[in-house]
């Protein structure tokens, strides 16, 4: 019933390469801890790896907040809600996570154009990517490779 036991568990298995199981730990920790946001960061991180979005989603909800700056925790709840068809609370996820003001402020516009491009919204889609582009930050030239595609 603590917490640091399961932790270590995962760390274990995180360094034999065995994500799923470091998963169901990380898992029983957050069940025991509401506090706990470098145990959610983890946590959430490695479901949305493994494309477990309803568990992202889940997670991610009750880390909302404790963590509510963490702009990688809104795009992935994005994702999460695009996955379910929950278009509207996905646009507003992508939308905090800018306004987190991250260091790689494209990367997140890179990832709201993605996001527009499959829901078949290729001018939003261009547009986001051309501001990923214009932000200046480390994503951007990956932004302008991706423009370019789109703009094909």
């Amino acid at each position: 019933q603590q917490v640091e036991p399961h932790v270590q568990i995962a760390k274990m298995h995180l360094k034999k390469n065995n994500e799923q199981g470091a998963i169901g730990a990380l898992r029983r920790a957050a069940d025991l801890t509401s506090h706990d946001r470098g145990l959610y960061r983890e946590l959430v991180g490695l479901l949305a790896k493994h494309g477990q979005w309803d568990l992202v989603r889940d997670y991610g909800e009750r880390n909302l907040w404790n963590d509510p700056f963490n702009h990688e925790l809104h795009v992935n709840l994005a994702k999460s809600y695009e996955k379910a068809r929950n278009f509207k609370q996905a646009n507003f996820e992508f939308q905090s996570a800018i306004l987190c003001e991250p260091e790689d402020l494209a990367w997140v516009h890179l990832e709201f154009a993605r996001y527009h491009e499959r829901r078949g919204q290729k001018a939003r889609a261009i547009k986001q990517a051309q501001t990923a582009v214009d932000a200046g930050t480390k994503s951007s030239a990956e932004a302008e490779t991706y423009l370019q595609t789109l703009r094909r």
